[in-house]
């Protein structure tokens, strides 16, 4: 799995460096797993895209970010499913409807919310 590199600076002030993972999904479906922090839709044939996060107590982060990639999201939308009964800003899924359009999710500790 390819990552990049990620600045933050930790609530101590310190300036750190994460190597944290780039998923590429090119299938119409996809469940993602407990590390994965970005997912670049990039579908191989036209239609669209659904994502279905692990849940959110799992992940080690507790963010993600969905992106367009394909850039063709205004005709095949990209859907975010959370896991049973937790929601997106209290919301059953978030679709990204504009091309190369793109949203950061992070867990609260009971559900998801868009930042």
């Amino acid at each position: 799995m390819p990552s990049g590199k990620v600045q933050y600076i930790s609530s101590m002030g310190t300036r750190s460096t994460l190597d944290a993972p780039i998923t590429e999904v090119t299938s119409a479906y996809y469940t993602t797993s407990e590390e994965e922090l970005f997912i670049l839709c990039n579908r191989t044939s036209s239609g669209p895209v659904t994502i279905n996060l692990i849940a959110g107590a799992y992940h080690v982060t507790g963010t993600v970010v969905v992106k367009d990639k394909k850039g063709d999201a205004g005709t095949n939308t990209v859907t975010v499913n959370p896991s049973g009964f937790e929601t997106i800003d209290g919301a059953s899924s978030k679709t990204i409807t504009a091309n190369q359009g793109a949203f950061t999710l992070v867990f609260s500790g009971t559900e998801w919310s868009v930042v």
